[in-house]
């Protein structure tokens, strides 16, 4: 296929093919046939990293205990459930004395999507001053998630929105 035509070249490319359909599309040609190339260049690519940008993600799980340190009111700017908010605070210490690289200080334990929880809940659930509580520590080991999740075995955080907004509570 020949895509030159006899009006193309020159000064006044453009204005040559204005009324010349056939000019027109010979024009056109070549820039479809890059575009497909570069469209088949950029899939190629990214189906190498599709993995890497956000999941699946996998964990390296350490267990220990967490000791409640602290129970507080929170300060008024920070992301809480509007019902009686309190900042929960716990050291975590892996079972694995090998694993004393993993200890955390003053973790805060959060519902949803970060918020400090209501205290009659989160006293229910057994987060009691003092309190020492197994946990798992999950260190991110493949993926873009949370780097550092920590959970409390038979204790299910996920139930806390009746708590945070209901009115019986207030």
């Amino acid at each position: 296929m020949n895509l030159r035509h006899p009006k193309i070249g020159g000064v006044g490319l453009f204005d040559d093919c204005r009324h010349d359909f056939e000019c027109r599309l010979a024009l056109k040609r070549p820039s479809l046939t890059f575009g497909s190339f570069a469209l088949l260049i950029t899939s190629l690519f990214c189906t190498s990293c599709k993995e890497e940008d956000g999941g699946p993600c996998r964990y390296n799980d350490t267990a220990g205990t967490a000791t409640i340190v602290a129970i507080r009111q929170p300060p008024q700017n920070v992301y809480s459930c509007p019902n009686d908010p309190v900042e929960v605070d716990f050291n975590f210490v892996p079972s694995d004395v090998s694993r004393a690289d993993l200890q955390a200080d003053n973790v805060r334990v959060t519902v949803g999507s970060g918020a400090n929880p209501n205290r009659a809940y989160i006293l229910a659930k057994g987060f009691g001053e003092g309190n020492v509580m197994p946990c798992i520590r999950e260190d991110i080991g493949h993926g873009a998630c949370t780097p550092i999740i920590y959970t409390f075995p038979g204790v299910d955080l996920s139930d806390y929105a009746d708590s945070c907004f209901s009115e019986s509570d207030n």
